[in-house]
């Protein structure tokens, strides 16, 4: 399910819906309660993606690693690996090809050592996308990844 659709449409006010959400459980101490807080944070940057305001996304996803980037529990580490990869695709998306290679390159420093099987193909998508941003600033003979990775 899209985080903006309401029903069958744009939900314009989605994002201020998952500001009460947030707020509702952003000092909870329980890591399955706090899970609510990044998942609000989350969904309100893809939503304000879907309504093509990549800017305000953009922000909200920096809000989210600024807090989370360094959890340690595994389903938040799961939101903050899709959190990277989407702000990377939104910068992207704006020819921001600098930042977003800058972003993958957090990912892996990041997320590299993991053990979750989940976060592996987060790294396996990471150096994919930061290839291909190599490849359009036509960098082409530079390796995908700061060190050896895989």
């Amino acid at each position: 399910m899209k985080p903006c659709v309401h029903r069958g449409g744009p939900g314009k006010e989605a994002p201020a819906l998952y500001d009460e959400i947030r707020l509702e459980w952003d000092h909870a101490e329980e890591p399955a309660l706090r899970e609510f807080a990044v998942k609000a944070l989350l969904n309100k940057a893809l939503c304000l993606g879907e309504l093509k305001r990549l800017p305000e996304a953009i922000s909200v996803y920096d809000e989210l690693l600024d807090r989370f980037l360094t959890a340690t529990d595994p389903a938040v580490r799961e939101l903050v690996a899709k959190a990277l990869m989407e702000k990377g695709r939104a910068l992207s998306s704006l020819k921001r090809r600098k930042e977003t290679i800058a972003v993958y390159d957090q990912l892996l420093q990041v997320l590299s050592t993991a053990s979750e099987v989940s976060l592996h193909v987060a790294v396996a998508d990471a150096l994919n996308e930061k290839g291909r941003e190599l490849w359009a600033l036509d960098r082409r003979d530079e390796p995908s990844t700061p060190s050896t990775r895989c």
